[in-house]
């Protein structure tokens, strides 16, 4: 049985279904834990995810942090599905090859910090931009004060109560502390309040059309602040592994280098080092810089 944590996610309350054809949807996708039996497709959700490749979604460090190697045959990445208990003709599930947390992740009960992680998928999904499509990452480190963005997930749609079918979106405004570059705090100025809560977790901010945070946290009573880790102050890390430097490409390797140089670490380009095969039950350290990983060799 998967030992995931999700208790420091959040869900999505007071959240609508969008008017037009749910314009972020088909980028955002659900973990789905398979040890049981479920009652109905979906039910078995417990954080979201953002595709940014046809091999890779991003989500939150602390969704995965507690899964071990051997459980990662019953984990499973659900894209194309815009609801949640009811599996389309359209929906794609996908095994998880490899669980990429960030180096610098540490999770506290007041603010995680680089509260981020990849999922390596066994196989591509496929992308038709219609009900899978790959989220532009965000640029900008810092966005205008009172900035309108939109989170979007499945979590519980009030505290205590149940998740919804239909995915929901949720309009929250952003605010920045400028010495805490690596989060985005946002909050909600509607009387009737709307927040991300538990099971979104994971899932994506959107901010001018591209993924600008990765849900985190929001108030325990579910008010009207929330919290994200930021896309942007990651993107290079994120980056490495969507783009991996190949021996043609010695520029990104040559940058990426300078660019991390004021960390003291190495970047590793080429193929030139690589980690040990890991064994099935093993969790391994990978290149300085570049991660915890945690993998399962393919049977």
């Amino acid at each position: 049985m998967l030992n995931r944590n999700s208790s420091r996610g959040e869900r999505i309350v007071g959240g609508f279904r969008p008017q037009i054809d749910d314009e972020y949807a088909k980028y955002v996708v659900f973990m789905l834990e398979t040890t049981g039996r479920a009652k109905y497709f979906g039910s078995g959700n417990f954080c979201g995810g953002t595709i940014i490749a046809p091999d890779y979604v991003l989500t939150a460090a602390h969704c995965v942090d507690e899964i071990a190697a051997p459980d990662l045959k019953s984990l499973r990445i659900i894209a194309g599905n815009r609801r949640r208990l009811r599996r389309s003709k359209n929906v794609q599930r996908r095994r998880v090859q490899q669980i990429i947390i960030h180096y610098k992740y540490q999770a506290y009960v007041g603010i995680s910090k680089n509260d981020i992680a990849l999922l390596k998928l066994r196989s591509k999904l496929n992308i038709d931009n219609r009900y899978r499509g790959v989220a532009e990452l965000g640029l900008d480190a810092y966005l205008n004060g009172g900035e309108t963005c939109t989170a979007v997930g499945w979590g519980r749609m009030y505290q205590h109560g149940p998740k919804p079918n239909h995915i929901l979106y949720v309009k929250k405004k952003v605010y920045q502390i400028p010495y805490i570059g690596n989060t985005l705090f946002t909050y909600s100025s509607n009387v009737y309040v709307r927040q991300t809560c538990k099971a979104d977790s994971g899932g994506p901010l959107f901010c001018r059309g591209k993924v600008y945070g990765v849900t985190w946290a929001g108030d325990r009573d579910c008010a009207r602040t929330s919290t994200f880790t930021s896309v942007p102050h990651h993107r290079q890390w994120i980056e490495l592994y969507i783009f991996p430097p190949s021996s043609n490409n010695s520029c990104l390797c040559i940058c990426v280098r300078r660019q991390r140089a004021d960390e003291g670490l190495s970047v590793y380009c080429g193929g030139a080092t690589k980690p040990a095969a890991l064994d099935s039950h093993q969790m391994v350290a990978s290149p300085p810089g570049r991660g915890v990983t945690i993998s399962q060799k393919n049977h």
